[in-house]
């Protein structure tokens, strides 16, 4: 069973210099906007945490557009960093989605 999530796109705000809110940013009848993930700013790198967190729902689907695109590759032109790319974007897909175990 795949595990839900909200898809994108997620925004994030920064409350104050501690604490970063992120949201689902669509809005309308389909995506009601609400409140996803609170992110604590202290010793952390509120860019790059924040920005990936973010990004989270696009780069699963910009893997899994990759990953297709290799697979669909003839055989004739796969190899060895072919088929372990796939495998690699096999697990993280797995991983995000609550496949891997």
């Amino acid at each position: 069973m795949e595990t839900k999530h909200t898809p994108g796109p997620w925004e994030a705000t920064k409350v104050n210099w501690d604490r970063t809110v992120i949201r689902h940013a669509l809005r309308g009848d389909a995506h009601i906007p609400g409140y996803l993930a609170e992110v604590n700013n202290i010793g952390n790198d509120y860019d790059g945490n924040t920005k990936l967190i973010v990004a989270a729902p696009d780069l699963l689907s910009a893997l899994r557009v990759a990953r297709q695109a290799m697979a669909d590759y003839l055989p004739a032109h796969r190899n060895e960093v072919t088929d372990a790319a796939i495998a690699a974007a096999d697990a993280a897909i797995a991983r995000a989605t609550g496949h891997d175990g």
